[in-house]
């Protein structure tokens, strides 16, 4: 009788826990794409001498959708880019830093903006995109001056080089090599 008792204890357990990982986050990556971007006049300030001047960003985009494949709601999704070797190391050359590095890019006065949803009901897919600011075309003592023609598409080559991290709550959830899915 006590060997039943155990069995039906460890079943009961198993059985459990699994049921338990039915409720974990599960999320599927889908499309990943990145290109270079410029947007037309999208800085403007005002001169010292109250004349407006405009300014066009460039910016490397990271495109790519994400399902929610469990069985509830996730909340409080975030990504990230982490650089492959050759991506870091031609960053820094171009860049003089690392601009996937929080610290560094802050530091030197690059930007990043992300959209997309934080939050995925069951089923439920989103868009997202991360925008590496880059520089403006034109020349400004305001701004840093994005690089060539010629070094953005060096750039662009070796933008796959890349991971995409996605964090739900602040844990890691799941890691996918852009190089591998294009």
């Amino acid at each position: 009788m006590k060997i039943v008792s155990r069995l039906t204890c460890i079943l009961l357990i198993v059985f459990l826990a699994g049921c338990s990982s039915l409720y974990e986050p599960s999320l599927k990556v889908k499309d990943a794409t990145v290109n270079i971007r410029t947007v037309e006049k999208d800085i403007s300030v005002h001169s010292s001498d109250g004349q407006e001047e405009s300014y066009s960003s460039v910016y490397l985009s990271y495109h790519f959708g994400i399902k929610n494949t469990g069985f509830k709601a996730v909340e409080e999704i975030e990504v990230t880019i982490e650089p492959g070797p050759e991506l870091a190391e031609l960053s820094t050359k171009t860049f003089g830093i690392n601009v996937f590095d929080k610290f560094e890019r802050e530091r030197a006065g690059f930007g990043i903006a992300f959209s997309g949803a934080t939050k995925l009901t069951r089923k439920e897919e989103g868009v997202y995109q991360l925008d590496y600011n880059l520089g403006v075309l034109e020349q400004s003592n305001r701004f840093l001056v994005a690089p060539s023609t010629v070094e953005l598409e060096y750039l662009l080559a070796s933008a796959s080089d890349a991971t995409l991290i996605v964090t739900v709550k602040d844990k890691e959830l799941g890691r996918v090599k852009l190089d591998e899915r294009n």
